[in-house]
Parts: C-alpha cells; sequence; structure tokens
C-alpha cells in the first residue's frame, strides 16, 4: 500500500470519477486505474463497482467503509512529510477552555507572536476533562483548564486568580442588587466555571434550582446577556472585555434603533440620545418602522405618533397616494405637490429625488416596505396583538400618546375585529371591542 493509491482512491471517492480523479491528479486514466486495482488486490477485497457503459464510479460498500481509514493514512503521511520542516520551525501546541480563549489568549497570542517571531502557533478547544489525556498523550505543550484533576503524569499549577462580578445588560432590573439574595436564580445564565466557584454558587443558590439559561460555552453568553431579565456571573477580565465590544450605537438612527430592540443598549437611553434628536431627520421609509418599534419600547408612543405625522405625513403634503420607497424631509422645500403641474421655480419632486430610481425622469416612489406605519399603529396605537396561533385569543392593549381617540380594524380568519378607544376626561381610555365568535379577547 503507497500515498500515490490511496491518493488515487480519494481522489475518485470525492469526484465520482476515474477520468475526473485522473484529471485532478495530472495521470492517465490507464495509470489511475492500475494504482486502484493494485490497492484492491493488497487490502483482498473490491473498493469500486465495476460496470461497462457507466462513466461514474460507484464505490462497494467496503469502499464507503475504507474512506475514514483511507483519509487517516493521507494524514498521517503527510504529518511524517512535515517533520523536517517542523525541526527547523518551533512549535507551540495550546488548548484552552472555551472562556479563557474567547476573552485572554487573544491578546496573549498577539504579544507572543510578536516575541517570538520563531514560533507557531498550534491550538485547539477542550474541556478540562479531555485536556489532561491530550496533554499526557504529548499532542500538547500546555492546557489552560478550568477543573483541575489528579494525574500522575500531569502537572497542574495555579497561573492565575481574578475576582467573579454579576453582569448584566444595560437597564437589566438587576441594576440595584448588591448582594446574591436579590438575585432570582431562575433568571441565571449558569456557566461551570470551577469547583471553587461552584461551592460559593451552591451555598447561595439552591443547587435543585434550574437557571434560565445553562451553557458550556462562552461564545452565546453576550447574546443572552442582552436580556434585561437575565444575570451571570463571570470572571472580571471577561466582563471587561465584553463591555468593550459593545458598538457605537450613534451614528445613525437607523443603527441606534436596531441596538436599542436588539437588547444592546438600553431603549429609553437611545431614544433620548439619538431618535429624539433633530424630530424626523434621518428618518428613512424602511428603517422607520423600526425606529418607531424602538421608540415604542422606550414607552415614547406619543413621540412615535407625532414622527409618523411629520414624516408620512409629508408624504401626503406632496400629494402622495402611496407609500414612497424612498424619502427625506428635506425634501418639503419649495417642493411642488406631485398631484399637479409643477409651478416655475418649484422643485419637482418626482424629477428630481429617490436614490432607488431613475433621477431625471417622472417615475414612481411607490414601494410598500415604506409601509411599516400601518403595522406599528395596529400593533401599538389599536394595541391589537396575537396571543395564540389562528387569532384564536388576540390582545388589546392601546397607547394613544396624545391622541384623542383612535378607531380601526384587524383581520383575522374568523372574521374582522372591530375597535374604538376614546380618551376620558380623567385621561383613562375607555374601549368598544368587537370581534368575531371564536376570538377570545384578552385585556
Amino acid at each position: 500500500m503507497t500515498q500515490l493509491e490511496i491518493e488515487a482512491f480519494l481522489a475518485v471517492a470525492k469526484t465520482g470519477s476515474v477520468t475526473a480523479a485522473a484529471r485532478r491528479l495530472f495521470v492517465t486514466q490507464p495509470a489511475l486505474s492500475r494504482r486502484l486495482q493494485t490497492l484492491e488486490a493488497e487490502l483482498g477485497y473490491a473498493l469500486l463497482k465495476r460496470s461497462k457503459g457507466v462513466r461514474m464510479a460507484e464505490l462497494t460498500e467496503a469502499g464507503r467503509a475504507f474512506i475514514p481509514l483511507a483519509e487517516k493514512y493521507d494524514a498521517l503521511w503527510r504529518e511524517a512529510q512535515a517533520i523536517p520542516q517542523q525541526e527547523k520551525q518551533k512549535l507551540l501546541r495550546l488548548s484552552s477552555v472555551g472562556s479563557v480563549s474567547s476573552y485572554l489568549l487573544p491578546e496573549v497570542f498577539s504579544a507572543f507572536m510578536a516575541a517570538c517571531p520563531g514560533y507557531s502557533i498550534q491550538f485547539h478547544h477542550h474541556h478540562s476533562f479531555e485536556a489532561y489525556d491530550y496533554v499526557a498523550r504529548g499532542d500538547e505543550d500546555i492546557a489552560l483548564i478550568s477543573d483541575d484533576m489528579f494525574s500522575r503524569e500531569v502537572q497542574t499549577i495555579p497561573l492565575f486568580r481574578e475576582e467573579m462580578v454579576l453582569a448584566l445588560s444595560p437597564g437589566s432590573k438587576y441594576s440595584a442588587v448588591d448582594h446574591p439574595t436579590g438575585l432570582n436564580g431562575r433568571d441565571e445564565i449558569r456557566l461551570p466555571w470551577n469547583p471553587e466557584y461552584d461551592l460559593w454558587h451552591d451555598f447561595w443558590f439552591p443547587p435543585t434550582l434550574s437557571p434560565r439559561v445553562l451553557l458550556d460555552q462562552m461564545s452565546l453568553l453576550e447574546y443572552f446577556l442582552r436580556r434585561e431579565d437575565l444575570w451571570a456571573f463571570l470572571p472580571v477580565s471577561a466582563a471587561e472585555r465584553m463591555r468593550k465590544v459593545t458598538p457605537d450605537y450613534a451614528t445613525t438612527k437607523q443603527s441606534a434603533a436596531l441596538a436599542a430592540l436588539a437588547g444592546l443598549v438600553p431603549a429609553r437611553q437611545v431614544n433620548e440620545e439619538v431618535l429624539k434628536k433633530g424630530g424626523v431627520e434621518g428618518f428613512s421609509t424602511f428603517y422607520g418602522y423600526y425606529m418607531l418599534q424602538a421608540k415604542a419600547k422606550a414607552g415614547d408612543y406619543a413621540g412615535a405618533i407625532d414622527n409618523i405625522d411629520t414624516y408620512w405625513g409629508a408624504m401626503l403634503d406632496l400629494g402622495a397616494t402611496t407609500f414612497w420607497e424612498d424619502f427625506d424631509i428635506k425634501w418639503l422645500d419649495n417642493a411642488a405637490r406631485i398631484d399637479e403641474l409643477v409651478p416655475e421655480g418649484k422643485v419637482d419632486v418626482h424629477r428630481s429625488y429617490g436614490d432607488f430610481c431613475y433621477k431625471g425622469f417622472r417615475h414612481s416612489f411607490c414601494h410598500g416596505w415604506a409601509s411599516g406605519p400601518t403595522a406599528w399603529l395596529s400593533e401599538h396605537v389599536l394595541g391589537i396583538s396575537i396571543v395564540e396561533p389562528g387569532c384564536k385569543a388576540v390582545r388589546v392593549r392601546p397607547h394613544l400618546g396624545g391622541l384623542q381617540w383612535a378607531e380601526g380594524t384587524f383581520p383575522t380568519p374568523y372574521g374582522v375585529i372591530s375597535v374604538r378607544h376614546e380618551r376620558q376626561g380623567d385621561g383613562t381610555v375607555k374601549s368598544k371591542i368587537s370581534a368575531p365568535k371564536g376570538v377570545k379577547i384578552v385585556r
């Protein structure tokens, strides 16, 4: 059995054709066939099914079973060929648990490569118990672990210690908590840090209590910590690094709104610092919906309704009968209505504007992606949201903002829900709701 024979078999397995495999290896088809026949003779069984007139190569069951063995042989051959090069180049073989690799090692690797340019790094992720076996076999030079174990072959040395801190999202309901007793264990994002932490944790929180989220990798922690109702304990180095990755949300109103909706930044903070500034300046048709949603999340329903009136209302002021694909509030300056002949000295909106249209020609702005207010008004002003699939249960919780009344309908498979909300003299809202049979209204 030779490397050429293994190479020929793997090429056929990957391409599904002797002809294609020969072309890939830059050999003639008869030469490749001889290598395969020699390999089969040495093994004592057929690897390929051979039929006259069939151009594609089909593996036998034994051939399919032989693929992983052939790949191992090929990998060993390549490693053996690389030994002379490894002797010339120094190699650091290292592994670590996920938290260390995510939050500590990037800067360590950068400093190491700058200080030791003659070294290469070979890195793997391993759990603590796996790392002991790799180091014991000599497959790794060093492993950074969280859980130490007894081993006759591997020496365990404490490398560093650091404090554990409480990690919360901005605006968390636990922001004022200064003692473990103030935390609800069912809202925890639990990670198995080390035995010492487990002992401390079990003292304050019952071991039988199930956390909201249980993770064994750090990669998802940042996602779950966006929620304002969850908390986690983690090493201070990891917490500091996570704090650095918070994006700059103040570049545009669009990015600010998305940051608020993703839970990266408190919605009220985004609304006050970005969305309220300049009114509807910087608004856009498609992302306008997400800006309205962010304002709703911040509780600024009156501000959102005012934005709809000002921004989408400006389209109506210019004669729009549809939602426009593109619009900037600055278009109002000296603009003629689109439903009349353009007076001399006035700006022809249809001819002059529209980043997604042919400028210089009169064209339609009509586009459904600007219709976000229709869904937003139903969801937040009428306050209608579906509770159960198929609209079997629908919640109605209106937010009139600065409006005195709101009226509308909402379609369901059972028929139309009709709603009218009126603000009373004492500030409360009185609602009249008519729902078809089969729909339960939840207040």
